[in-house]
């Protein structure tokens, strides 16, 4: 069963292409997560923009540790752009 969650997922919508980084907070297990990498990447691909331009970090994981610095994140970035 998919939870639409329209009220956040429109506040997204409305702020695309504002050039502004988003943030989405809230307590642990709220939606956070699926609101992102679920409902808006869905969202994104629906408007024709290709997997491979939306770039995807869990920096709760372990193995993104290392992103954690802006620099190590800005470099990262910019290599996905190039791959």
């Amino acid at each position: 069963m998919e939870i639409p969650r329209e009220l956040y997922l429109s506040r997204l919508k409305h702020r695309e292409g504002n050039h502004l980084i988003k943030v989405i907070t809230g307590i642990c297990r709220c939606g956070k997560s699926y609101l992102l990498f679920k409902l808006f990447r869905k969202y994104l691909s629906s408007k024709g923009i290709p997997d491979d331009h939306v770039i995807e970090i869990e920096f709760d994981r372990l193995r993104n540790v290392h992103l954690r610095k802006p620099e190590a994140v800005c470099k990262y970035i910019v290599c996905q752009g190039c791959a």
